[in-house]
């Protein structure tokens, strides 16, 4: 589950602390990042089924039921170009996963989020009975970064 929780006053007694469930999809995967604005509006970088993508809550009180999420996607691996460089024998089809995202705020509030994407070789069949089937694996890695707009 992804969970926001905050606490404004008394938060070592650990009873002033208040939370809300975001997400209990069960393809969240590696990779959350809160940061808040000049006005402690949360911002949450996050990863669901290999994407990227950004929660913010500018309510007075974003723990509440009726609190105000909105979510902006960063980056969906299918919108980055299939690579075409297969590394492995009988790898044919290729995938990016990102995954790893890390959030920071430019003085006026605009998210900058990085975040790791990996391609990934797969195939099912064998193109070349002379070599080994082919073995998934890592075709390339890439360190991205996504300048949003304000929110």
């Amino acid at each position: 589950m992804l969970i926001y929780f905050a606490c404004d006053t008394n938060c070592k007694d650990g009873n002033s602390w208040s939370g809300i469930i975001l997400s209990n999809h069960s393809e969240l995967s590696e990779g959350f990042d809160l940061a808040l604005d000049a006005n402690d509006k949360p911002r949450i970088a996050y990863t669901l089924d290999y994407n990227i993508g950004l929660l913010h809550c500018d309510s007075a009180d974003c723990t509440t039921e009726d609190a105000a999420w909105d979510l902006e996607v960063v980056e969906a691996g299918s919108d980055m170009p299939a690579d075409d460089i297969f590394l492995y024998p009988n790898c044919t089809v290729g995938a990016w996963f990102l995954h790893s995202p890390s959030i920071a705020l430019t003085p006026s509030g605009r998210p900058r989020v990085g975040y790791q994407a990996r391609d990934i070789s797969g195939g099912w069949t064998t193109t070349d009975p002379t070599k080994p089937p082919c073995t998934a694996g890592t075709d390339m890695t890439l360190s991205r970064l996504a300048i949003l707009d304000a929110l």
